[in-house]
């Protein structure tokens, strides 16, 4: 009796082991459902996330809607704080267009213009349309402004950059810069900011 219960004990504990071995090595639990082990867990964790490719030159070709806004503030030499002189915003049109790799040319039509909320006559506007050269780099549309621009009143050219994403299915943006003018005895301050929206 005793030898046929240490027999049977032993048969049992093979049995077991080897059921055990062969659910680990096949990936089931003993039950023909598959269980994800924990190795596998570890490499999903650690696995890199998928980043976007970067924009190329063509995406950005063809119709953007173009907001600009400058606002003019002026501090008294002596006096700590600004004065708000105006506000101005243009709302433009723009063409952009493909001429190399990563070169494009710009084409800025003004639609209407409002100077502290009275809005420009439209023959004051027409016909002031601006040329730019630019790139792309980096997800970043990049064109420079010269002096003579209509809508832009300081004695300095301004690089325009602006950082690109898609936004509700379309890809827009926006840039600000701050710049400072000494006039006479007065301080001269311009928060001028282009937003862009593809059409």
């Amino acid at each position: 009796m005793i030898a046929v219960f240490g027999v049977l004990l032993i048969g049992f504990s093979v049995w077991f082991f080897l059921l055990r071995d062969q659910g680990e090595t096949t990936g089931t639990n003993g039950t023909g459902e598959f269980t994800q082990t924990e190795e596998n867990n570890s490499e999903t964790a650690t696995s890199e996330p998928s980043t976007p490719a970067p924009l190329a030159v063509d995406e950005i070709t063809g119709q953007w809607d173009v907001t600009f806004r400058n606002l003019v503030e002026v501090k008294e030499e002596g006096y700590d704080t600004y004065e708000v002189l105006g506000l101005e915003e243009t709302f433009l049109e723009m063409n952009v267009e493909a001429v190399g790799d990563n070169a494009i040319y710009v084409r800025l039509v003004p639609t209407a213009a409002y100077v502290n909320g009275e809005q420009y006559e439209d023959e004051d506007i027409a016909g002031e349309e601006v040329y730019a050269d630019g790139s792309l780099e980096d997800d970043t549309l990049s064109f420079y402004l010269e002096t003579d621009a209509f809508y832009l009143y300081t004695t300095m050219p301004i690089l325009v950059e602006v950082p690109l994403a898609v936004e509700n299915g379309k890809l827009s943006g926006t840039y600000e810069i701050v710049l400072d003018e000494l006039v006479e005895d007065y301080d001269m301050q311009y928060t001028i900011t282009f937003e862009l929206t593809q059409r």
